[in-house]
């Protein structure tokens, strides 16, 4: 879903047209009707797709995407181009839309969290509405994206094995044991520097082929389990989680022990009475951790590999957050929601689940699924 939007073709992308006196530059995957460029997905009956839009007419330019818009936009007023590719200029964050009338450039905001409660849910709560919500996603999956084919690869760790769960009811998924990546033009030009300044992009197959790749991509971030928020989370409770973790057990334990991300929790941990005193309530702490999980973009589609995303889904996100504080630190350590939806869909998945993130991580997965 890469493209660029300027006086001129963007030589770093593959196919270019010419719509007015603008040139849309793209990976190959997007569709063309009456001078509207489409990719990716939207689920009709759902609050939750992955695409992009961008609307031409004789007078103005619209980029239009799903509710939370999966990647990143740069303008760069310097060369007059938009581009979610390698950018650079001014950022434009989630909750903003850009348009071209009459050859100037529009913001306008959007809101994209939407209503934030102050009430509590327990966590059997919790983990039922987030279990139909997946179930919603994947039944829609079937229903209208069954004409390419989908595969799940199977890391072994907590955000596939959630999905595998779901994925192991449906026939036309294949769970793959084994990494797959197809170069063509684009990736054999952008692919280093892409996944250099996007990391997930080194975590992600391709086909040239139509293909959708179920993605756990926006696990961590929106099951509440992603370094920078639950830093913030933890100074505004005032809880020092290095402290609280020495000598305890848990999934995530080690990887929050990891230099990269002591040092976040440390600098948050400095900063708590800064952080109480901007949010000097628990909601406005919520909106600006929803607001950061907004802009934490990971996968967006690769060509023809469309990245299915189920997690990325700012519904979630809330729900991780209504949870009683010592029922979101279990989550924040061990991924007790995810354990517990694995435990009512498909309860195999927890024999193959590894001991730590990111380490060993298919030491109990079987050889096949």
């Amino acid at each position: 879903m890469f493209f660029s939007l300027g006086p001129e073709p963007d030589t770093r992308l593959p196919c270019h047209d010419r719509v007015f006196d603008q040139w849309f530059s793209h990976d190959v995957g997007w569709h063309l009707r009456d001078k509207v460029f489409y990719k990716g997905y939207d689920h009709p009956n759902l609050d939750h797709g992955n695409s992009i839009t961008i609307r031409f007419d004789s007078e103005q330019i619209i980029i239009d995407h799903d509710g939370l818009r999966s990647c990143p936009l740069w303008l760069d007023r310097s060369q007059g181009r938009i581009s979610n590719l390698l950018g650079t200029g001014q950022r434009i964050w989630a909750d903003g839309e850009i348009s071209w009338y009459n050859n100037e450039i529009i913001f306008q905001n959007r809101d994209v969290i939407g209503h934030v409660s102050d009430q509590t849910q327990p966590l059997h709560t919790v983990v039922d509405k987030i279990r139909c919500n997946l179930q919603a996603k994947f039944d829609a999956l079937e229903n209208e994206l069954k004409i390419m084919p989908q595969r799940l690869f199977v890391t072994g760790g907590l955000d596939t094995l959630t999905l595998w769960c779901f994925a192991s009811s449906y026939k036309a998924i294949e769970c793959l044991d084994h990494e797959h990546f197809e170069y063509d033009e684009f990736t054999n030009n952008c692919y280093y520097a892409l996944s250099q300044q996007h990391w997930a992009y080194r975590q992600i197959h391709h086909w040239k082929q139509p293909n959708i790749l179920i993605s756990g991509a926006c696990g961590d971030e929106f099951f509440m389990r992603g370094p920078s928020a639950v830093a913030m989370w933890c100074a505004w409770h005032d809880i020092d989680l290095m402290a609280y973790i020495e000598g305890r057990q848990g999934y995530q334990v080690a990887y929050y022990l990891k230099p990269e991300n002591r040092a976040i929790f440390l600098d948050a941990w400095q900063k708590r009475y800064a952080i109480r005193e901007r949010y000097h309530d628990e909601l406005s702490l919520k909106h600006a951790l929803l607001d950061m999980i907004a802009n934490d973009h990971q996968h967006w589609h690769l060509g023809n590999t469309l990245t299915w995303t189920p997690f990325k889904d700012i519904e979630l996100a809330k729900l991780m957050l209504s949870l009683a504080p010592n029922e979101l630190l279990a989550q924040i350590l061990d991924g007790v929601v995810n354990r517990a939806i694995m435990q009512e869909v498909n309860p195999q998945a927890l024999d193959w689940l590894s001991k730590h993130k990111n380490k060993a991580n298919r030491a109990n997965l079987p050889t096949r699924f």
